[in-house]
């Protein structure tokens, strides 16, 4: 049933939903037509993808259009949300919430598709972020500004790093790359370091 449902709701963002290459919904108490975040439907296209091989195209249709139009092509770090006529709704990159999910949002794609320039992406906007980490604690910001990748919110919370530690893993997992491993492991250390107690 579920399953179902979740078919039925793909082939009405194909058939329905779907206008110059962008997917829309509607806003029953404006009577108005918005666009969705399609990171986050990304992620849950790619999942069904995963389980149902009918829906790869709109898997790869999505992540092409993300990669094409909601990442900054010089400073490879992800729009938050994008309005209705292509300009950034949102100019920072929060990586505790929707960049995080862009990235791994690519990853289930490549993992559906074996389209590697979906991992690419990923290993280029996790570089460009690490490169705007604190250089004296080796922590991340929570958010930076696109544009001209200056820092917005330089605390990051605990949720956030292990956050960011998880889509570094996920991304190992799938290439063994040496440098993201070696990120992935003065992270760790800066998170234990400057998050833990300890004992709790």
């Amino acid at each position: 049933l579920y399953l179902d449902q979740a078919r039925l709701v793909a082939d009405s963002i194909e058939s329905v939903f779907t206008h110059e290459g962008r997917v829309w919904t509607y806003a029953p108490y404006s009577n108005t037509m918005v666009t969705v975040n399609h990171q986050e439907l990304l992620m849950d296209v790619a999942i069904l993808s995963s389980i149902d091989s009918e829906y790869v195209q709109l898997t790869k249709k999505i992540a092409d259009r993300i990669i094409e139009y909601e990442i900054d092509p010089n400073r490879n770090l992800f729009y938050s949300h994008m309005d209705r006529d292509d300009s950034a709704f949102y100019p920072d990159m929060n990586m505790s919430y929707d960049g995080s999910v862009g990235l791994e949002s690519l990853l289930r794609a490549y993992e559906v598709t074996n389209d590697k320039k979906y991992l690419h992406q990923v290993k280029q906007t996790l570089v460009s972020y690490w490169d705007l980490r604190n250089v004296e604690t080796n922590l991340i910001p929570s958010s930076v500004l696109v544009n001209d990748s200056t820092v917005e919110n330089e605390f990051m919370q605990q949720y956030g790093a292990g956050v960011f530690l998880k889509l570094l893993l996920h991304y190992f997992y799938l290439t063994n790359d040496p440098e993201i491993f070696t990120i992935m492991t003065i992270y760790h250390d800066a998170v234990i370091k400057n998050f833990w107690d300890g004992y709790t």
